[in-house]
């Protein structure tokens, strides 16, 4: 019984590997672990029907086809699991574990897991592949798929939608064997034509019509599989959240804050008019005052002082100041010229206020 590592080193030497696009071994009684490493053109690899009991792919990535069924391996990996296309693990002898190491195959169409060999299963020699299908939800090229006569027992409704007609989970050669959980769930009756010209009763089981029966489900999985990905669906109604609760409570404030602020303006505004009056009536007053001192000028006088005092901003101010200085005295007049700057600030300020005023009302 030859060796399968020295076989393949002996008539595939590492000079000639860069030429061979497919691999044929089978039914060579080969027996042990086998690499097949440094093949960079290989696409197609069949070594079924051997005695291998490990398989390891390395450097190999153009390698979509491999058939290593009928064997007796326990350990299979690729170093370029994105590049497979189709895998057949059929009839070997993986001890119990869970789908997770196929997590990363995210090309592969055909993916054959099951057993069939009677007599090995005789000897216990079959996949024991155990679980959900959960693992396999990245696949979503995968269009055929066997898991037959193992104990993988739930998830189906993991599966990629691209997977509909072509899903077999039978029971046939272990009747004991866990994966009758997915199949009594799918199944539903069907009739076939036996070639003995009798109609045989059987049981006929379809994926697709499973997913019309439950979309709720699968739009259940859909919805996780997208929050997996990073990818949140937008919800139709959300309900209310701190967030957005405190986000009410401030805009609530800042209308109350703006109702205030309102007040505050026209309250301003109110004293700014009585202000200026003020200042105004002690202007008159300054003057009335002086005026009624000096009666020989009576009202004459007053239109005088007035008319100066227009006079203070023109080109004329300075024959202006001279004027009131012998009018007025020297005293008064520097008063009377702090009240005029006083009452010109306040009178801007309202000019000022009035034309925001008009502002706020256009923007609306």
């Amino acid at each position: 019984m030859p060796n399968a590592q020295e076989y393949l080193n002996q008539n595939y030497p590492l000079a000639e590997r860069e030429k061979i696009t497919k691999l044929e071994i089978v039914q060579k009684n080969l027996r042990g672990s086998l690499k097949i490493e440094n093949f960079p053109n290989l696409t197609e690899l069949n070594c079924s029907y051997n005695r291998i009991t490990e398989l390891e792919i390395i450097n190999c990535p153009k390698l979509a086809n491999v058939d290593c069924s009928h064997n007796l391996i326990t350990k299979f990996k690729s170093f370029h699991p994105e590049a497979l296309v189709s895998l057949n693990l059929q009839d070997n002898n993986f001890p119990e574990q869970h789908l997770t190491f196929l997590k990363d195959f995210v090309n592969l169409t055909t993916l054959k897991l099951a057993s069939y060999d009677k007599k090995k299963i005789e000897k216990g020699i079959y996949n024991r592949f155990i679980g959900s299908l959960k693992p396999l939800w990245n696949l979503e090229k995968l269009t055929s798929l066997d898991i037959s006569n193992t104990d993988i027992d739930s998830g189906w409704e993991y599966l990629p939608e691209s997977l509909e007609k072509h899903f077999y989970c039978r029971t046939d050669e272990r009747a004991e064997a866990k994966v009758s959980e997915i199949f009594n769930v799918l199944a539903s009756p069907r009739y076939y034509y036996d070639y003995g010209g009798s109609y045989i009763y059987m049981n006929y089981y379809t994926l697709s019509n499973w997913r019309k029966d439950n979309y709720e489900l699968v739009e259940a999985v859909m919805d996780e599989k997208e929050e997996a990905k990073g990818i949140l669906p937008e919800p139709e109604e959300v309900e209310p959240t701190p967030t957005k609760e405190k986000l009410q409570k401030l805009k609530q404030e800042n209308q109350s804050l703006q109702l205030q602020l309102k007040k505050t303006q026209e309250q301003f505004k109110q004293f700014l008019e009585a202000y200026i009056t003020e200042k105004k009536e002690q202007i008159d007053n300054l003057l009335i005052s002086e005026g009624k001192g000096n009666s020989k000028r009576g009202n004459n006088w007053l239109s005088k002082i007035k008319e100066l005092i227009e006079q203070l901003s023109s080109s004329n101010s300075s024959t202006a100041v001279k004027s009131l200085e012998a009018e007025i005295g020297e005293e008064k007049l520097n008063k009377l010229r702090l009240l005029q700057e006083e009452l010109k600030s306040l009178e801007e300020i309202k000019l000022e206020q009035q034309f925001e005023a008009k502002v706020e009302i256009a923007s609306k």
